[in-house]
């Protein structure tokens, strides 16, 4: 992804215990997909809190998840992703293994 090039928006978000989740969308100015081998969102948070911007227009700041087909050099290059739960986390459904 070019420097200054527009960063992927989180679509939907169905994590609906996570404090940055409001409405099925992500009230975090950006998250970080981790490399836990299952493409969890590391910035998850299950409270009952709430927080994040009145946007609800979160973008994918950083993917550490290398063995993706949209990573490239840490970087997500697909246009947006969609998030779910999966057990105790929050997992990219757009991930796809390269």
């Amino acid at each position: 992804m070019p420097v200054g090039a527009a960063l992927p928006i989180v679509h939907s978000c169905e994590a609906t215990s996570c404090a940055y989740n409001g409405e099925h969308h992500c009230h975090a100015a950006a998250i970080t997909i981790g490399n836990s081998g299952s493409a969890a969102c590391e910035t998850f948070l299950p409270a009952d809190a709430r927080g994040g911007t009145e946007s609800g227009d979160a973008q994918v700041g950083a993917c550490h998840e290398a063995g993706c087909v949209h990573n490239e050099n840490l970087e997500c290059t697909a246009e947006e992703i969609d998030v779910d739960t999966s057990g105790a986390s929050a997992v990219c459904l757009t991930f796809a293994a390269r």
